[in-house]
């Protein structure tokens, strides 16, 4: 979480959380939540594929929504049968 603090202290006031997948990390919303109330970072967004939203999006956006997440954006683009292939 070091990093938010950094980032914060050379200015910038927005986070995008992805790459990878971000959903994958089981500490997800405690990030957001750092980035937001310790960091105090202006917006915080999230790009995922969507292929846990169901598991995560309520998770967070229930505990972190609140407390600034300003968007999650889904690329619908990667969900059909030659991404399965491919990973």
């Amino acid at each position: 979480m070091r990093i938010y603090l950094e980032a914060k202290n050379a200015g910038f006031l927005v986070s995008i959380l992805w790459g990878g997948e971000p959903t994958l990390r089981k500490d997800l919303t405690e990030i957001i939540q750092f980035a937001k109330n310790e960091a105090n970072f202006a917006f915080i967004g999230m790009v995922t594929n969507g292929f846990f939203a169901s598991l995560y999006i309520q998770k967070i956006s229930a505990k972190a929504m609140g407390r600034g997440m300003g968007i999650i954006m889904i690329l619908l683009g990667t969900i059909s049968l030659i991404f399965y292939f491919l990973r």
